[in-house]
């Protein structure tokens, strides 16, 4: 019963993250951009070290929220007690051998976005850019296993409550018929699992401009061997991530950012371009009439 809990939540999580968008947009650095046009190399990220400080933790605070509304229950006292403040859950820490750590890749469904431009347009010289990807000959060349998974953030609170408390309701309107201890821990694991991946989907609302399009791909115990973890450094971190290769045919456009519309800078992404034998990429501005 589980395991069908399980897929039925699964497919409802999929389901609601379809786009009909057949492009979706990655904004980078000068450096940035000039690493993955070099290397064809997408960059996965430990969310534990991504920009919002609550990534995945801001989820496991709506839970137990939802389960305080509830009547009491011996499925939703376990649940509060893994999840409380004092667990492994706020700091993303795996002690689970099938708990999985995750590394996403972020893109961004808006084509213009000034709020993403200014990511990387802090400085006078500084100039940022995003590339058009098709979404799904990308997605499909990165051979996604069963438990990687990708799709739209979802950012309002009131979906994201609604979605919890379903899921609540559900997971203990079955636990209270099984009376064999191992199926109740089972219970426990498979929303564990479960919530692991909403989390990886629910970002607070103070971010919705992003328009965050994610690819997460899972790593735990059993497959720590197919990933060789490189670390980047930014300010006083040193962030994990690995690299995962895509075709020249992936990209369709580079747009560069408002504040640098000169013409030099597109012949020499167009050169670039030639150089490393990308063909039929257009390279455009931003349409945001930004002076500085």
């Amino acid at each position: 019963m589980y395991k069908r809990l399980y897929e039925y939540f699964m497919q409802e999580l999929r389901s609601r993250k379809i786009n009909p968008q057949q492009s979706f947009y990655h904004y980078t650095s000068s450096n940035g951009l000039n690493g993955i046009l070099n290397n064809k190399k997408i960059w996965f990220s430990n969310t534990k070290f991504l920009n919002d400080e609550q990534e995945r933790y801001y989820t496991y605070k709506l839970l137990i929220d939802e389960i305080d509304k509830m009547d009491n229950s011996e499925f939703n006292e376990n649940l509060k007690n893994y999840y409380s403040e004092n667990t492994t859950a706020k700091n993303n820490v795996n002690t689970n051998y099938f708990e999985y750590e995750y590394y996403i890749a972020c893109f961004s469904n808006e084509q213009d976005s000034l709020g993403l431009w200014n990511y990387y347009t802090k400085c006078e010289d500084s100039t940022g850019y995003n590339i058009e990807f098709n979404k799904n000959e990308l997605i499909q060349s990165l051979e996604l296993s069963p438990m990687d998974i990708h799709g739209q953030v979802i950012y309002d609170e009131k979906e994201q409550r609604k979605l919890i408390k379903n899921i609540l309701k559900r997971f203990n309107e079955e636990y209270l018929k099984v009376n064999d201890t191992n199926a109740k821990l089972n219970f426990g694991t498979y929303f564990s699992l479960l919530i692991n991946f909403y989390s990886l989907f629910f970002k607070h609302p103070a971010f919705k401009n992003e328009e965050e399009y994610r690819i997460a791909i899972g790593k735990n115990r059993i497959n720590n061997n197919k990933f060789k973890c490189l670390f980047r450094p930014y300010k006083d971190l040193f962030i994990p991530y690995f690299e995962k290769k895509f075709p020249k045919t992936c990209i369709k456009s580079i747009t560069i950012s408002p504040t640098q519309k000169q013409k030099i800078t597109q012949d020499s992404i167009r050169k670039m371009l030639e150089e490393m034998q990308y063909k039929q990429i257009e390279v455009k501005v931003s349409n945001i009439p930004l002076r500085y």
